[in-house]
């Protein structure tokens, strides 16, 4: 079943979903999260916790492109934070896995988000 958890903290704001990232999801994703991000005013920062995605699919990476632009234009940066095997396979079988920020152990939030 599918979760998305809103939490904003002192330096950044969390996002996070548990399920399949696919193309069922994705319109509805790209609204909730378009507007906790403008809810978010200053927040730097976006850390997207992904270590909960069981499947991604193509529309999945597509979503996670165009959260990272929005993030751009907004002058705040994406962090994808432990992303599952799932994740890491899907996104390195199009070589995008240095396209984004990975943050792979909550205690480095900390230390990388500035």
């Amino acid at each position: 079943m599918e979760t998305l958890d809103f939490k904003k903290e002192k330096k950044y704001s969390i996002i996070k979903y548990s399920g399949e990232l696919t193309l069922d999801v994705v319109e509805e994703l790209k609204e909730e999260i378009s507007k906790f991000i403008d809810e978010c005013g200053d927040d730097k920062s976006i850390v997207f916790d992904l270590s909960d995605i069981s499947f991604m699919d193509s529309s999945g990476i597509g979503f996670l492109v165009h959260l990272n632009n929005v993030n751009k234009t907004k002058n705040k940066m994406l962090y994808l934070l432990k992303p599952s095997a799932a994740v890491k396979k899907t996104l390195s079988l199009v070589n995008l896995l240095n396209f984004f920020e990975i943050i792979e152990d909550e205690n480095e939030l900390d230390i990388e988000i500035e």
